[in-house]
C-alpha cells in the first residue's frame, strides 16, 4: 500500500554536516528558520511566539535499512532495535521534534530547539496540546500571545485601582471570535481558565467557561464598532465618586479634560447584564470610545487592550484632579 507524503517547508539551519547536528534538542542547537512553502502559509494562521509546537521532519539523509543500533553512537552501549532508539536511522526516518517558536515572519517560524541539519524537509506541524483544566479550551480558538494580553490588562487595571476584587470585566476579539473574562474571577489574578471564547455574531459559547453576566455589551459593541478590539469595563472610583456630586463631569479648564471628554458619553442607570444596557451602549459606541454608565462603571474600547486601559486611566486620573481641585 502507497502513501503519499508532502513536503510543506524546509528547516533554513547553520547546521550542514549531519556529523555535527546535536543528538537531542537542547540548549546547544543553534535558533533555526522553519519556511513553509506558500502554498501551505495559510495553514500557520494562529501559531504564536512562546507557543510549544511539535516539528515531524522527513530525515532525508538517513538510512533506511537499519534495524538496530548503539544508542547515541556509543560502542559500550549495547545494541537497541531503533524503534527503542530515537537514531534518524530507521524504515521511515520521521523526525519528532517539541520546540518552542521565538519569532514569526510571514510564512517562516524562528523555532528551538531543532537538531536538523540545513535543508531537512518539514512534513507536519502540530501545537502541544496543554491539560484541558489548565486552558479551559483556550488555545484552540485563541494565540496565546493575545491572551497574555489581556491577563496583563487586567492585572495592571487591578494595580491602578479601576477594578478591584471581582468586578469589571475585559475582552479581546480577533475575527469572529470574543475572549472575555469568566464571571466571578479576580481580575488581579487571573488564569488561562478563568476566561471564555464566544462567537461575536450568535453569542455562542465555544468553550466551556463562565463569561461574565456583561457579556451582551461586549457583544454589541463588537458587533456595531468594527474597530473595537479590546474592551474594558472598570470601576474608577474617583469617576464613580464625581458622577454622585454633580451631573456635568470632568469640567476643568484643562486641555485633556476638553479632548477626553469629548470622546465619552453617558448612557442612564440601566440594569447591569441587561439586554437595554447592552443596546444603549452599543449605540454609543458607534461614535464615542469611552461609554460612562451611571451608577456602575466605565467601558471603553480600542483597538489593543493598552489603549482601552489608557483611556480609563486618563479619565479617572482627570476625575481625581476635579475631586481634589474641589477641596
Amino acid at each position: 500500500m502507497n502513501h503519499e507524503l508532502r513536503t510543506i517547508g524546509l528547516v533554513r539551519s547553520p547546521v550542514k554536516d549531519p556529523g555535527q547536528c546535536p543528538k537531542q534538542g537542547d540548549a546547544k542547537c543553534p535558533k533555526v528558520w522553519i519556511e513553509i512553502f506558500p502554498q501551505y502559509a495559510e495553514a500557520l494562521d494562529c501559531l504564536s511566539p512562546d507557543q510549544e509546537i511539535i516539528v515531524l521532519t522527513w530525515l532525508h539523509m538517513a538510512r533506511r535499512d537499519v534495524l538496530r543500533c548503539h544508542p547515541r553512537d556509543n560502542p559500550n552501549i549495547p545494541l537497541h532495535g531503533v524503534f527503542a532508539t530515537r537514531s534518524p536511522d530507521r524504515p521511515n526516518p520521521i523526525g519528532l521534534h517539541q520546540v518552542r517558536i521565538i519569532d514569526t515572519d510571514g510564512n517562516r517560524l524562528l523555532v528551538h530547539p531543532l537538531e536538523v541539519v540545513d535543508q531537512t524537509p518539514i512534513i507536519d506541524i502540530k501545537p502541544v496540546l496543554q491539560p484541558k483544566k489548565d486552558d479551559a479550551g483556550i488555545g484552540v480558538y485563541f494565540p496565546m500571545h493575545l491572551v497574555q494580553d489581556l491577563i496583563r490588562g487586567a492585572r495592571t487595571a487591578w494595580d491602578k485601582g479601576l477594578l478591584n476584587g471581582f468586578n469589571g470585566n475585559l475582552s479581546l476579539r480577533e475575527n469572529n471570535r470574543m475572549l472575555i473574562t469568566n464571571s466571578g474571577a479576580a481580575k488581579g489574578h487571573l488564569r488561562v481558565s478563568d476566561l471564555s471564547v464566544l462567537d461575536v455574531e450568535s453569542g455562542r459559547l465555544l468553550n466551556k467557561g463562565f463569561p461574565s453576566s456583561e457579556t451582551p455589551m461586549h457583544l454589541e459593541i463588537y458587533r456595531q464598532q468594527k474597530n473595537a478590539q479590546a474592551i474594558v469595563h472598570t470601576h474608577p472610583p474617583h469617576l464613580l465618586a464625581l458622577s454622585l456630586l454633580k451631573h456635568d463631569m470632568l469640567d476643568l479648564p484643562l486641555f485633556e479634560a476638553e479632548m477626553f471628554k469629548a470622546q465619552m458619553a453617558t448612557v442612564p442607570a440601566l440594569k447591569p447584564g441587561s439586554k437595554d444596557l447592552a443596546l444603549a451602549v452599543g449605540q454609543k459606541a458607534k461614535a464615542k470610545k469611552c461609554i460612562f454608565l451611571q451608577r456602575h462603571g466605565l467601558i471603553c474600547w480600542g483597538e489593543r487592550i493598552e489603549e482601552a486601559l489608557a483611556l480609563s486611566e486618563e479619565l479617572e486620573a482627570l476625575a481625581r484632579i476635579e475631586i481634589y481641585s474641589r477641596r
